[in-house]
């Protein structure tokens, strides 16, 4: 879960202990605006990115635990690179509900 309070900037300078962060953006309705608890994160090389999941995974974020995962599909409401692989998007996505 990233912190409803959290911003794009917050996001890449969580993130940038792992590698250099090209692209960070927190997903927010597109009505009201209101964050969707997730955002995403693309780095420049493939290694920072692998850091960032195993590193990155189980940290806490604003007073959150996120879960790290690369996302695949570019269902964090950008496009997948052009080149199919290189930097990847990575996302903190909120826990499933119980």
């Amino acid at each position: 879960n990233v912190a409803w309070e959290a911003g794009w900037q917050d996001l890449k300078d969580h993130f940038a202990r792992f590698g250099r962060v090209s692209f960070a953006d927190v997903a927010r309705d597109r009505d009201t605006g209101r964050s969707l608890g997730r955002g995403i994160v693309r780095f420049d090389d493939e290694a920072s990115a692998r850091r960032a999941i195993v590193y990155g995974n189980g940290t806490v974020f604003m007073g959150r635990e996120i879960n790290v995962r690369e996302d695949r599909m570019g269902r964090g409401g950008h496009p997948p690179p052009p080149d199919g692989g290189g930097a990847g998007f990575f996302a903190p996505m909120p826990m499933p509900s119980s």
